[in-house]
């Protein structure tokens, strides 16, 4: 089973809207986590069964908060690997932090305190370059 495929749905879609969140900014961020991060914290089968749960509820509850002009630029935007402005409203703002603070916490819950010193590392390492 494949987990960084969903990371990455989950990562592109948040990355578009990145003026909301402020992590997801760095670009080494998220160059750490869709390539290959996950990978690297040799995961259980269990962790990543439980981590596309995870993040197929947050890709589900993220689109729910677009409306469908802003999910097509969305979608035009990841096929040119551009960044779309989305003229979010602050309710979209305050949903996607709300989203993105829960994904964390649901995370954080499934990995190791090795696997997240690991990742933090990981993401301490890619922003030093």
């Amino acid at each position: 089973m494949k987990i960084l495929p969903l990371l990455s749905s989950v990562l592109a879609v948040t990355l578009a809207i990145s003026p909301a969140i402020p992590l997801f900014n760095s670009p080494a961020v998220a160059q750490a986590t869709q390539g290959g991060a996950m990978s690297q914290l040799n995961l259980t089968t269990a962790q990543q069964q439980k981590l596309q749960k995870i993040y197929e509820s947050s890709n589900q509850r993220m689109a729910k908060v677009f409306t469908p002009e802003q999910l097509a630029q969305l979608k035009a935007a990841r096929q040119q690997n551009q960044q779309p402005n989305l003229n979010l409203t602050n309710k979209q703002k305050e949903q996607i932090q709300t989203i993105y603070k829960d994904t964390r916490t649901q995370i954080d819950a499934v990995l190791t305190p090795d696997q997240k010193k690991k990742l933090q590392q990981m993401y301490s390492d890619k922003t030093k370059k």
